[in-house]
Formats: structure tokens, C-alpha cells, sequence
């Protein structure tokens, strides 16, 4: 099947047209429906053995750090389903996210919770699928053409937090074949659609991966919502049209 790429526009914190992975601009209202990344792992060209820290926080650097991202897709969810790897990528977050913020955290102190280091094992239990901290974005950078590069590892395999690094990465697999010539803010981008095709048996997890790079665009950002947008990395099931 071939990669739809599909990049509709941010119209305050909603979008103002419809793709087919997001028809109203929000993630699914069902936790089932959608998959956060399990795992946020920098590495570093010009430390190519360091080995960072899991994070919330994804950060790409020009010719220098990449971000994987690994996702559990759960078989039960996606099966007879379509899975797209979207990439949300709303605006610069404006003086009212702020106070939005504020609202619904009590404070910068609970946004500031939200970007402490997960858990050194990346299982994902601090931020389950499905709920996204708020825009602990507040932690936002961009600076760049937007011009982007996409690996792709093998399925079942992803990076681990202690291991992975430049020199150490994932046993390498199918990158996405016609990704988005450029990302930019105010956007949001199918990366991949294809159908899931797990195995009739499966009852489990599958485990894909893969890292964000660029040789021109700095980027940083914490992995869940600026104000009522998404930002970051979800795979999304369909139905089979």
C-alpha cells in the first residue's frame, strides 16, 4: 500500500481541516484507538557512546542528536485495522498556554513535574497509552527549513534505555517509504499508512521503532499537547476502507 501524507493546518489549538487518521484534529477519544511511545531515547552523533537517559522530552539536532521513539502496538487493537504513524506539530505555544497550563495543573510547578526523566526502564508507566501529559511543552524549540529524516528499525525490536546509543542503535528494518519532504509548525503529518497485519494469533504487543533526525533543523519538545493539540508522535488505527 502506498504512504499517505497528508498535512493539514492548526487553527488555534484545533485544526481546521480534517486528515483521515484525525478527521476532527484531536487524537481518538478512545485510549484503544491510539498509541503513545512507550520510550523517548536521544542519540548523539558527536557522542556516539553516550548513553542518554529516557525522557519525555525529544530533542534533534542538526547532524547531531537524533530521538527514537518506540511504540507498543497492541495486537487485539489493531487487528483488521490500518496503522498510521502521524507526527502532530502544532504552532509555537503562545502567552496563553500559560495559563491554560496553570488551570489545569495548579501551577508551573505540576507542568515542571511532567518533565522530569521517566523512569530509567521505558516501560511507559508514567505516561500510559492514552494519556499524555499536558504541554509540559512549555519546553519548546524550532529552529530550521524543517527538513527531516526518518530510520526505521526492525519490528519487534526498539531502543533500551542503558544500551542504545549512536554507535549501539536498533537492528535497522523498513523506513517509511515516502515520508513528508518537511515538517513545519501549524501541521500535522501522516508519516505512514499501512495495514497493521499482525499475526491471527497474536494476543500481545508488538513493538515498533524508529528515529527522528535532520541535518539542518534544531527541534525540541516534550512528547504530549500544547494547550488542546497533540504534539508528537501517535500511531493511529483506521478501519480498512
Amino acid at each position: 500500500m502506498k504512504t499517505t501524507i497528508i498535512a493539514t493546518t492548526f487553527a488555534a489549538t484545533a485544526l481546521a481541516s480534517a486528515n483521515t487518521a484525525q478527521p476532527d484534529g484531536n487524537l481518538p477519544k478512545l485510549a484503544t484507538e491510539y498509541v503513545s511511545p512507550s520510550l523517548l531515547l536521544e542519540i548523539s552523533k558527536k557522542e556516539p557512546n553516550k548513553k542518554f537517559a529516557a525522557s519525555n522530552t525529544a530533542e534533534v539536532t542538526p547532524g547531531d542528536k537524533c530521538t527514537i521513539f518506540n511504540l507498543d502496538l497492541p495486537a487485539k487493537e489493531a487487528k483488521n485495522k490500518v496503522c498510521n504513524l502521524v507526527f502532530d506539530f502544532p504552532e509555537n505555544p503562545t502567552s496563553s498556554l500559560k495559563s491554560i497550563a496553570q488551570k489545569m495543573v495548579g501551577g508551573f510547578g505540576g507542568v515542571a513535574d511532567h518533565r522530569r526523566p521517566r523512569s530509567g526502564n521505558g516501560d511507559g508507566k508514567n505516561h500510559p497509552r492514552g494519556s499524555s501529559p499536558l504541554a509540559s511543552s512549555l519546553d519548546y524549540l524550532f529552529d530550521g527549513p524543517g527538513n527531516f529524516k526518518f530510520i526505521g528499525y526492525d519490528i519487534g525490536v526498539g531502543a533500551v534505555a542503558g544500551e542504545t546509543t549512536y554507535n549501539n542503535p536498533p537492528k535497522s528494518g523498513p523506513s517509511p517509504p515516502s515520508p513528508p519532504p518537511k515538517m513545519l509548525p501549524g501541521n500535522s503529518y501522516v508519516v505512514n499508512s499501512a495495514p497493521c497485519n499482525f499475526p491471527a494469533n497474536l494476543t500481545g504487543s508488538v513493538k515498533v521503532s524508529g528515529a527522528l533526525c535532520s541535518d539542518d533543523t534544531h527541534l525540541r519538545y516534550d512528547q504530549g499537547y500544547l494547550g488542546a493539540c497533540p504534539m508528537g508522535f501517535y500511531v493511529v488505527f483506521t478501519d480498512v476502507k
